[in-house]
């Protein structure tokens, strides 16, 4: 499978993978451009939707890292409480074989007592 480029992805909300997109191509800025104020607001505007192009970007980015993050947060969550589960089995575990040893050493004792 080839690795995309972040530009060839596009990141949604709903869905978690990426959808492939046509790539954006690197646009130098207008040719021609002479210092006049025209050509100088022409740069401008250019300039600014480089800008909304490269934020619009850095925000897909990270949708996708908040995404993700909320992910690892639910799995590490289910983990914990996993973990307090068993941990919680373990210490009634290790109670009734404390009872039982208990209840042992008293029935020995008194199998001893009896037939002392």
């Amino acid at each position: 499978m080839r690795e995309l480029r972040v530009d060839e992805i596009r990141w949604t909300l709903d869905e978690r993978e990426p959808a492939p997109c046509r790539p954006t191509e690197d646009v130098g800025p207008p040719p021609g451009l002479t210092a006049s104020r025209a050509d100088l607001v022409v740069w401008w505007r250019w300039r600014y939707a480089e800008l909304e192009s490269e934020n619009a970007r850095a925000v897909d980015l990270l949708v996708q890292a908040l995404g993700e993050a909320q992910d690892y947060r639910q799995v590490l969550r289910a983990a914990l409480d996993i973990l307090h589960n068993l941990t919680h089995t373990t210490r009634r575990q290790q109670q009734v074989v404390t009872r039982l040893r208990d209840e042992i050493r008293r029935l020995g004792e008194s199998v001893k007592a009896v037939t002392v």
